[in-house]
């Protein structure tokens, strides 16, 4: 239950799930700047050469859902063969 805030704002209440939320002590990230971005593009084209698109119908909820993780799947792949990766040390400056 929300306390009154004693205005005509509402509070907003929301519990974050300790399964949903994975922290790691040195978490991934791609380094940008040594790129190969010719590379990156050649892989996402040729993948998404092969990627199913519904031509026959209009997709539902659930089928839209599906095609945007798949796309977003893609684009990590393409990002990880061609994108070298740089370890967050706690004295990386933010």
């Amino acid at each position: 239950m929300l306390l009154d805030l004693g205005s005509n704002y509402f509070g907003v209440l929301f519990i974050i799930s300790k399964s949903t939320y994975s922290s790691s002590s040195n978490p991934v990230r791609f380094n940008i700047k040594k790129a190969n971005w010719a590379k990156f593009i050649s892989y996402l084209i040729s993948s998404l050469d092969t990627m199913p698109f519904p031509l026959t119908s209009i997709p539902g909820n659930h089928e839209l859902d599906l095609l945007a993780e798949d796309f977003t799947n893609r684009i990590v792949e393409a990002a990880s063969n061609s994108i070298p990766k740089s370890t967050i040390s706690l004295y990386s400056k933010p």
